[in-house]
């Protein structure tokens, strides 16, 4: 069976090494990102720490993708008409945890490290739905790697990246700047078009350019 998916969590380490050509470096960090993404579970609260059955929960070190000290439980998986809470992040249903699990079955066991690091260098184009936290990596990958993007912002998660700022030095802490941010990112080449469905429907892209063609 083809593989569909690779579980992951995306490390801000992973581009400087795909950049700096560092492929031992590359290839520890997608194991890591890997390993991590194995004691995250999907909850009524969103994407956090997994639950074991005596109550515990596994602790998760976000200290080198988010420069924050401490540990730190992700909450993500959007819906197209999701609420968001005061810290910018999503509101689960049970129809969203319903699909999750259903959807489980694509994702694929990880026995071969050295390529997911190529695939991830080699990408010809990034894309994301309501991707949540990987939202700017996704946009900042795309221009390390000189290729085309598109991704559909959802929530902005202002109080998880407090240290995003707009060219004027505004916070970032609504849907619009969340926008602003990404394009100012490349505001030469990145575009913002409004797709035709309800929700968190603005699509942020660049179909390539100076920047990134090179």
């Amino acid at each position: 069976k083809k593989c569909e998916q690779i579980r992951m969590c995306f490390k801000d380490e992973m581009i400087q090494a795909i950049v700096k050509n560092e492929s031992e470096t590359l290839n520890s960090l997608v194991e890591e990102a890997i390993e991590e993404s194995k004691h995250l579970a999907w909850s009524s609260k969103g994407l956090g720490a997994n639950e074991h059955e005596d109550g515990h929960e596994d602790e998760i070190d976000f200290e080198s993708r988010h420069k924050r000290k401490g540990t730190r439980k992700e909450k993500s998986l959007p819906d197209l008409n999701q609420l968001e809470n005061e810290n910018g992040e999503p509101e689960m249903t049970e129809a969203q945890l319903k699909h999750d699990q259903e959807n489980k079955a694509a994702v694929c066991e990880v026995n071969d490290i050295t390529g997911i690091a190529e695939t991830l260098r080699n990408a010809s184009a990034v894309v994301g739905m309501h991707p949540d936290q990987a939202t700017g990596a996704i946009v900042d990958l795309a221009l390390a790697l000189n290729v085309p993007f598109a991704v559909v912002p959802c929530c902005v998660y202002h109080k998880l990246f407090p240290e995003r700022r707009l060219r004027d030095g505004g916070e970032v802490n609504d849907y619009d700047a969340l926008i602003q941010y990404l394009v100012e990112k490349d505001p030469d080449n990145i575009k913002v078009e409004t797709l035709d469905f309800e929700g968190k429907n603005k699509v942020v892209y660049s179909l390539g350019g100076t920047r990134c063609n090179g």
